[in-house]
């Protein structure tokens, strides 16, 4: 007897086209409620590292960007981190507005 093996699903951050209708009443919910974006503490704590003050000060101090690198392109981030990062922009997903943030801290040294 076979045992069938689990799947494995990626989540995609991009969402998959909805109906019309559906879009409209999530445009209406997201104008009624406060959208909250992501601060860079969660977005830290997305990516797996420790997302207090302290530790994203010393984050930002030990790496940075080269010159015209891309965030996701830095050789600090494991591939999970770094496909996160390209899938939050090329998405425009929420966490955009986060990921450029820390784009444009690792960009000032």
């Amino acid at each position: 007897m076979t045992i069938a093996k689990p799947l494995r699903l990626s989540i995609a951050l991009c969402s998959v086209p909805r109906h019309p209708a559906v879009l409209h009443q999530e445009q209406e919910e997201k104008i009624m409620m406060d959208t909250g974006k992501h601060q860079l503490e969660q977005l830290f704590a997305q990516l797996g590292l420790d997302n207090d003050v302290t530790a994203i000060k010393v984050f930002l101090a030990r790496h940075w960007l080269e010159p015209g690198q891309a965030l996701a392109d830095a050789p600090f981030w494991s591939a999970a981190q770094a496909e996160f990062l390209r899938q939050a922009l090329a998405c425009d997903a929420e966490w955009a507005e986060a990921v450029d943030e820390l784009a444009a801290l690792l960009s000032q040294k």
